[in-house]
Protein backbone atom coordinates (compact mmCIF):
# COMPACT_ATOMS: atom_id res chain seq x y z
CA UNK A 1 0.00 0.00 0.00
CA UNK A 2 1.34 3.64 -0.87
CA UNK A 3 1.50 5.76 1.52
CA UNK A 4 0.59 9.39 1.24
CA UNK A 5 3.19 11.85 0.76
CA UNK A 6 2.24 13.82 3.99
CA UNK A 7 3.16 10.58 6.04
CA UNK A 8 6.39 10.33 4.69
CA UNK A 9 7.47 13.71 5.53
CA UNK A 10 4.99 15.27 8.55
CA UNK A 11 5.09 13.42 12.03
CA UNK A 12 1.49 15.02 12.98
CA UNK A 13 -1.48 15.68 11.18
CA UNK A 14 -2.07 19.50 11.79
CA UNK A 15 -3.48 22.90 10.46
CA UNK A 16 -0.01 23.93 9.03
CA UNK A 17 1.16 28.19 8.86
CA UNK A 18 1.79 28.36 5.21
CA UNK A 19 -1.89 27.73 4.90
CA UNK A 20 -2.31 31.23 6.84
CA UNK A 21 -0.33 33.19 4.30
CA UNK A 22 -2.29 35.46 2.10
CA UNK A 23 0.05 34.98 -0.40
CA UNK A 24 -1.49 33.38 -3.63
CA UNK A 25 1.98 32.77 -5.53
CA UNK A 26 2.77 29.86 -4.81
CA UNK A 27 0.77 28.69 -1.49
CA UNK A 28 -1.98 26.49 -3.88
CA UNK A 29 0.82 24.56 -5.22
CA UNK A 30 2.79 24.22 -2.26
CA UNK A 31 -0.67 22.73 -0.47
CA UNK A 32 -0.86 20.03 -3.25
CA UNK A 33 2.40 18.73 -2.42
CA UNK A 34 1.51 16.69 0.56
CA UNK A 35 -1.61 15.26 -0.78
CA UNK A 36 0.38 14.23 -3.95
CA UNK A 37 -1.68 15.85 -6.13
CA UNK A 38 1.51 18.45 -7.49
CA UNK A 39 2.57 19.07 -11.06
CA UNK A 40 5.53 17.53 -10.06
CA UNK A 41 6.58 14.50 -13.12
CA UNK A 42 6.63 11.86 -10.26
CA UNK A 43 2.83 12.44 -10.06
CA UNK A 44 2.42 13.58 -13.69
CA UNK A 45 4.07 10.75 -14.74
CA UNK A 46 1.47 8.58 -13.37
CA UNK A 47 -1.43 9.63 -15.20
CA UNK A 48 1.04 8.66 -18.41
CA UNK A 49 2.14 5.59 -16.86
CA UNK A 50 5.64 6.33 -17.13
CA UNK A 51 8.03 4.40 -14.92
CA UNK A 52 8.85 6.01 -12.14
CA UNK A 53 12.87 6.30 -12.71
CA UNK A 54 11.44 8.18 -16.60
CA UNK A 55 10.23 10.52 -14.98
CA UNK A 56 12.65 13.09 -14.62
CA UNK A 57 13.31 16.96 -14.11
CA UNK A 58 12.60 18.66 -17.07
CA UNK A 59 14.00 22.11 -16.60
CA UNK A 60 17.92 21.22 -14.74
CA UNK A 61 17.90 17.69 -16.97
CA UNK A 62 20.80 16.56 -14.99
CA UNK A 63 18.67 13.24 -15.14
CA UNK A 64 17.08 12.92 -11.51
CA UNK A 65 13.15 12.36 -11.11
CA UNK A 66 11.25 15.13 -10.57
CA UNK A 67 9.79 14.02 -6.86
CA UNK A 68 9.07 16.28 -3.72
CA UNK A 69 12.24 16.34 -2.58
CA UNK A 70 14.33 16.89 -6.27
CA UNK A 71 12.02 20.19 -6.19
CA UNK A 72 12.09 21.43 -2.98
CA UNK A 73 16.07 20.86 -1.97
CA UNK A 74 18.27 19.59 -4.87
CA UNK A 75 17.00 21.05 -8.70
CA UNK A 76 19.33 23.73 -9.70
CA UNK A 77 16.71 25.88 -11.10
CA UNK A 78 15.35 27.08 -7.81
CA UNK A 79 18.99 27.36 -6.36
CA UNK A 80 18.30 31.19 -5.91
CA UNK A 81 14.50 30.80 -4.25
CA UNK A 82 16.17 28.07 -2.29
CA UNK A 83 18.68 29.92 -0.83
CA UNK A 84 16.22 32.98 0.12
CA UNK A 85 13.84 30.19 1.65
CA UNK A 86 16.92 28.97 3.94
CA UNK A 87 17.47 32.56 4.57
CA UNK A 88 14.15 33.08 5.86
CA UNK A 89 13.59 29.87 7.76
CA UNK A 90 16.52 30.59 9.92
CA UNK A 91 15.54 34.08 10.80
CA UNK A 92 12.47 32.99 11.47
CA UNK A 93 13.59 29.77 13.59
CA UNK A 94 17.03 30.44 14.23
CA UNK A 95 18.03 27.36 13.32
CA UNK A 96 20.31 26.98 10.05
CA UNK A 97 19.75 23.99 7.48
CA UNK A 98 22.89 22.25 8.60
CA UNK A 99 20.98 21.56 11.50
CA UNK A 100 19.01 18.74 9.40
CA UNK A 101 20.99 15.54 8.82
CA UNK A 102 18.80 14.30 6.00
CA UNK A 103 16.62 15.28 3.43
CA UNK A 104 13.36 13.91 4.80
CA UNK A 105 14.29 16.13 8.09
CA UNK A 106 14.53 19.56 5.55
CA UNK A 107 11.27 18.27 3.91
CA UNK A 108 9.78 18.41 7.39
CA UNK A 109 11.34 21.87 8.06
Amino acid sequence: MLRPKYCKIKKDLKFEPYLQLHHRGGIPELAKIPGGSSRLRIEQGRYEKEPVNERVCRLCANGDVEDESHFMLQCSVYDDLRNVMWTKFQQATGWDKSRFANKDERLNA
